[in-house]
């Protein structure tokens, strides 16, 4: 047994990720709702006959310019309380820095291998709001929103994901976003508290491993409270880091925005995930509204999707 497993034997646990879960926000179980443009909708339900297809974008490249950046805020200002404990210093405990790497199991050559990957994450981003005006303001154009939310069974998505990622360096969660600063604090608090407490000399490394491990996961989900009213929930598929001899085990594409270049990877569902799509707040007559309601519903049973089609009850008049 290595000295990391047999640290992470003294805490409690046999599994890497059984310790670190411990201290991640629950994994989500609601509806989760994806708020799309009318060409994103026509990309995601009809560019690919076989599935429905979702990009997850790196998790480096996102929007928000403070992404990752937040818990390492918390963690700092968490580290200031712990003092000089068991041989490391509050620098000691600054200096390390967020690495992701994962216990996996992948088929190769007909045979089971586990590896222990640096990983790279890819997110996909959902609301837990079936119907939320901030989120339809992403969408408004000349007075119009011109937005959907598309309805998924979270069951079928992770079971669609451990399908499609069976076999390969690759996995993934799904977790609700903390906004709460003091929630974050506690988290990392506690952690700090469990770790440190089992430290013996000549376990430094692994507790350098571990405490890095857990920064890079914090990274992911943590996020500044102005953000609060999207109610995010990530899907984070979580790959094999691509090296100078080995290709990464997953499709990485790339689009622009603007001058910004991101990488990205498809996530192909299966088309029993949705299970419904709503409109945007548009200022139609009731008329308009079913004859609208008619035409989709038709293309959704024409594509092989079962969903339910509404539109949003804000009633927004501009």
């Amino acid at each position: 047994m290595s000295l990391l497993d047999e640290f992470y034997v003294n805490l409690g646990v046999t599994a890497q990720t059984e310790f670190h879960e411990k201290f991640m926000p629950a994994q989500y179980h609601g509806e989760l709702y994806h708020y799309t443009s009318p060409g994103g909708l026509a990309s995601i339900l009809f560019g690919d006959p076989n599935a429905m297809t979702l990009r997850a974008s790196r998790f480096d490249a996102q929007n928000d310019a403070s992404e990752g950046k937040i818990a390492l805020e918390v963690y700092n200002k968490v580290c200031e309380k712990f003092g000089n404990i068991s041989g490391f210093s509050v620098d000691d405990l600054k200096s390390i820095a967020p690495t992701r790497t994962l216990l996996m199991q992948s088929m190769v050559h007909g045979k089971i291998k586990t590896t222990r990957p640096e990983c790279t994450a890819y997110i996909c981003c959902f609301s837990k709001n079936p119907d939320s005006l901030p989120m339809w303001n992403y969408y408004s154009k000349a007075n119009a929103y011109e937005g959907f939310n598309i309805g998924l069974d979270i069951g079928k998505i992770n079971d669609s994901l451990s399908k499609n990622y069976k076999d390969i360096e690759v996995s993934s969660k799904i977790y609700p976003v903390i906004y709460d600063q003091q929630q974050q604090e506690e988290l990392v608090e506690s952690f700090l508290q469990k770790v440190l407490s089992h430290y013996r000399p000549g376990y430094e490394t692994s507790v350098r491993y571990i405490i890095s491990n857990q920064l890079a996961m914090w990274k992911l989900v943590f996020k500044h409270k102005c953000f609060e009213h999207e109610g995010e929930v990530r899907v984070i598929v979580s790959a094999a880091k691509a090296t100078t001899t080995k290709k990464s085990p997953i499709d990485i594409k790339y689009r622009a925005n603007g001058m910004y270049i991101i990488p990205y990877i498809e996530m192909k569902l299966d088309k029993s995930c949705v299970t419904s799509l709503v409109f945007g707040p548009v200022q139609w007559d009731k008329a308009q509204k079913q004859e609208q309601d008619k035409f989709i519903k038709d293309i959704l049973r024409q594509n092989q999707y079962s969903a339910s089609v509404a539109y949003s009850e804000i009633p927004v008049k501009y």
